[in-house]
This record gives C-alpha cells, sequence and structure tokens, in this order.
C-alpha cells in the first residue's frame, strides 16, 4: 500500500513521504520487537527456573539470571501496556506518510487476515450462508468504513490519494 502511494506521489512529495516512513516503520519495528521479547522473555525465566530444581541441582547463578530477566520483561509489560493505545490511535504514524494510509492499511490488512483465517482454520460452523456471512461481513463492513473514511477526508480536508 505504502508502494502505490509511493508511486502516485510526485517527486517532490516522495522525498517528504521517505522520512517520515522511516519514523513510522521505526515505531512498528519498536513495538513488534517489544511484542515478540514478551514470550521469549518470559520463556527464558521458565527454563531458567527449571532448571533450580532439586534434581537438576541448584545453579547459584540462576535467581540472578531469572531477576536479569525479569526486568526487562516488567519494563517491556509497562511499555507494551502504554504504547498499545498510541500505536492503535495513530496506526504507527502512517498518517504523518499520507491522511489516507491508516485507513488504507487497516482496510488492506482486514482481507490479509480473513484470507489467513480462512486458510489456517477453514470456514466457520453452520449453515452455507451463515458461514459466508461470518466470513466476508467483517472485512466488508471495514472496508466500508474505510471508504467512509476516505471519502470524508477528500470532502472536508481536499486529501487525495494522489499526495
Amino acid at each position: 500500500m505504502i508502494a502505490v502511494l509511493f508511486r502516485w506521489a510526485s517527486a517532490e512529495r516522495r522525498s517528504a513521504m521517505r522520512a517520515s516512513v522511516r519514523a513510522a516503520l521505526r515505531s512498528a519495528r519498536w513495538y513488534v520487537g517489544a511484542v515478540t521479547a514478551l514470550p521469549l522473555l518470559g520463556g527464558a525465566i521458565i527454563l531458567l527456573d527449571r532448571n533450580r530444581s532439586p534434581s537438576a541441582g541448584v545453579s547459584e547463578a540462576a535467581p540472578w539470571l531469572i531477576l536479569a530477566a525479569a526486568l526487562p520483561l516488567v519494563w517491556l509489560l509497562f511499555f507494551i501496556g502504554f504504547a498499545t493505545g498510541p500505536a492503535i490511535r495513530t496506526g504507527f504514524n502512517t498518517a504523518a506518510v499520507h491522511a489516507a494510509l491508516p485507513a488504507l492499511l487497516t482496510g488492506t490488512l482486514v482481507w490479509e487476515f480473513a484470507v489467513i483465517s480462512m486458510v489456517a482454520g477453514g470456514l466457520p460452523p453452520g449453515p452455507p450462508v451463515i458461514q459466508a456471512l461470518a466470513v466476508l461481513g467483517g472485512p466488508a463492513s471495514v472496508t466500508a468504513v474505510v471508504w467512509w473514511e476516505i471519502r470524508r477526508l477528500r470532502t472536508l480536508y481536499g486529501v487525495t490519494l494522489r499526495a
């Protein structure tokens, strides 16, 4: 989606968009990295705690290693707790790249997740009509809201997809 907006943008607008894309990618990397590190640190603490069992022999470094892994874990919990709201609200700062980009990314991702869900889990149980509505209803309603938002951006603020 970002590549399409870059393609449609004028040459001078592209250079301004590049810096904004870097900032948006940086904030997304921080958030995804924190969400990824959370279970890894939790797993490391569990493994370290298992090694402290009497049958494995007591390691004198294990309590310090558990504490060394627990402190970043607590920091990550607070980081994710406080960063989730702004990350969702601003779409990882993608609105700085283009005003319509958060809506376009939402519309694209909801259809991608619907396809992934279909491939991974198959159709939900029920009659065929209900199955089709369950699979297509969510993404279709999000797409309707996305296009309404883009239309609203165009009429109220003069935002066009060709930046």
